[in-house]
């Protein structure tokens, strides 16, 4: 099931995506993280991802889900 203003049909040909889907294909779970190309700091991509496995090894995902989080860039121009 694709979700989300960042999802479509397409999103399962990138490589970040494209990876976690297969891993749903596979029967794993997964989470698919981007980051800004023009952000060479990944402290921030890197935190959330440490946060949001540690609550999923607690909570889990529902069957059929793939996240795909884009992490904008940490500069707002």
């Amino acid at each position: 099931r694709l979700v989300g203003s960042e999802m479509c049909i397409r999103d399962s040909l990138s490589g970040t995506v494209g990876a976690a889907m297969e891993a749903l294909y596979l029967g794993v779970p997964a989470v698919a993280v981007s980051q800004d190309s023009a952000s060479t700091d990944y402290t921030l991509a890197a935190n959330l991802t440490a946060d949001l496995v540690g609550r999923l090894t607690s909570d889990g995902l529902p069957a059929g889900v793939v996240l795909s989080i884009n992490v904008p860039s940490d500069d707002p121009d």
